[in-house]
């Protein structure tokens, strides 16, 4: 076999190989679930509240003020994506990180980064299929705030990572390669937040469907780790 056609070869098969283990995927996994007290009506709202980032969950290619914009930014990112992706479905407001949860028939949501992994953006950019991939994981948890103190009624993790989109190397349309290096990286940890948004917001939704706070056709299917 000609030197040219093995090399070729290698390289289809390591690009299948990426695309296979590189899938954009965001995965839930229950950790508890309660119910509310008998006789309690539906509550009237869901708080969400912003998420916590400590810095040590932090891996990325940025350091003292730049860092903690890119903190910032991303817990603003993740309470908007949530906050769209729940009023589909249900009566929702943000609340402050440090703002007391409220007092009545009401939801509240917690959440925390638990690991927020850039990969590299090179390699994203280039190679794709996954290589270079983010990481996301985040511990999320819902209270009811009709008794003091709050009640648990719901705690899963969610952990996912970035997709298979070619890189230069995958595309060999010169439109394509150029918008891969125009966006790769742009892309990655901004397109985790969104799908890990939606898939807390999914589970959520199965939870008022079971608890019937929400009609059937409003509920979406999470994708549970495993599955």
């Amino acid at each position: 076999m000609p030197a040219i056609i093995r090399h070729a070869s290698v390289v289809i098969t390591t690009l299948g190989l990426l695309l296979l283990a590189g899938c954009a995927s965001v995965s839930v996994k229950d950790q508890e679930v309660n119910t509310l007290p008998g006789g309690r009506l539906k509550p009237k709202k869901i708080y969400v509240r912003d998420f916590d980032l400590p810095l040590d969950s932090l891996n990325v290619d940025r350091s003292g003020a730049e860092l903690e914009n890119f903190k910032k930014q991303s817990i603003e990112s993740m309470s908007a994506a949530l906050l769209a992706e729940i009023v589909k479905f249900y009566p929702a407001e943000k609340l402050a990180a440090n703002a007391p949860a409220p007092v009545g028939n009401y939801l509240v949501l917690d959440g925390q980064f638990l690991r927020v992994n850039q990969g590299s953006r090179a390699l994203r950019m280039f190679i794709g299929f996954g290589a270079g991939g983010t990481k996301m994981e985040t511990a999320i948890s819902l209270y009811d705030a009709g008794v003091n103190p709050m009640q648990k009624l719901l705690a899963f993790d969610t952990t996912g990572g970035s997709g298979a989109e070619p890189g230069v190397v995958g595309d060999p349309t010169p439109i394509g390669a150029a918008g891969s290096m125009a966006g790769g990286s742009m892309k990655g940890i901004s397109e985790d937040t969104r799908r890990t948004a939606r898939m807390i917001a999914y589970r959520l939704s199965q939870y008022f469907g079971d608890q019937g706070w929400i009609t059937p056709d409003q509920v979406k299917a999470a994708k549970m780790q495993g599955e």
